[in-house]
């Protein structure tokens, strides 16, 4: 799955779903965020109604914290932010400009060879 296809489309919840539910927020703790999960949250943060973080919580069955945390990483919060492919990896990363075009897993890669 790439981050550049996104398989799910994410649908408005109703105003009953707006409230953190505790037995799903739950269901990932302590597990890493799968490609998928990343596809939906990018589908929802880019929305033109974009949902609240506690919709997005729900959703994924994420704190907000945690989606806000994901976010983050992912280079999503940046004013600008799109998604770019790699230019050395060719693999699909958030990026703030035109001229960021190496993701940072590449970027730390060559630092290491580097040393």
């Amino acid at each position: 799955m790439s981050l550049t296809q996104p398989t799910s489309s994410y649908a408005p919840a109703s105003t009953d779903d707006c409230a953190v539910n505790p037995s799903r927020v739950n269901d990932h703790k302590g597990e890493g965020w799968t490609e998928q999960d990343d596809l939906l949250l990018a589908s929802m943060y880019f929305s033109v109604a974009r949902p609240s973080v506690a919709e997005m919580g729900v959703a994924l069955g994420r704190t907000p914290k945690a989606i806000w945390t994901q976010v983050s990483r992912l280079g999503m919060a940046k004013p600008g932010a799109k998604r770019r492919p790699c230019m050395t990896c060719t693999r699909p990363f958030f990026s703030s400009h035109a001229g960021n075009r190496i993701c940072v897993k590449c970027i730390k890669q060559n630092q290491l060879e580097c040393a």
